[in-house]
């Protein structure tokens, strides 16, 4: 399976309301799925806006610089990996990996990759140790 990932990094004015976190450094990482689409060569992308709003660095795992989400599709009631994340990342590129997103600033991108299907899917994102940071809220492909 054959993957592809594109980003850059827009530097966002927030309102000082939207930069509380309350709920401590880990929580204030936000992911919106602006657009995804199938297309009929079974390509599945999926463009995203991944928002820090708290006051700290957040560190994301990432592939020769790149972010690389890991698709999960909704089977049976679970989620179950389809594709990408730290794992799918040939070393050493893995080693150069990791994107700092800093306090007020998103990070948009566009994420996919080839055979995909219908479904309901979410992107994961990991933190360089490889725990779980933030999910994105699931989204349907028809």
């Amino acid at each position: 399976m054959r993957h592809f990932h594109f980003a850059y990094l827009a530097i966002l004015c927030l309102s000082a309301a939207a930069c509380s976190d309350a709920a401590g450094p880990h929580a204030a990482l936000v992911t919106r799925i602006d657009r995804a689409s199938l297309d009929s060569t079974k390509v599945l992308t999926a463009v995203f806006t991944l928002t820090n709003l708290g006051r700290y660095n957040q560190q994301i795992s990432a592939c020769d610089g790149e972010p690389l989400p890991e698709w999960q599709k909704l089977e049976s009631g679970a989620w179950d990996k389809a594709f990408g994340g730290p794992a799918d990342c040939p070393a050493p590129a893995i080693f150069s990996g990791v994107i700092s997103i800093t306090p007020g600033t998103a990070l948009e991108g566009t994420s996919g990759f080839w055979e995909g299907e219908p479904g309901t899917y979410r992107l994961a994102w990991y933190q360089v140790t490889g725990a779980p940071l933030v999910l994105s809220d699931p989204f349907t492909i028809k």
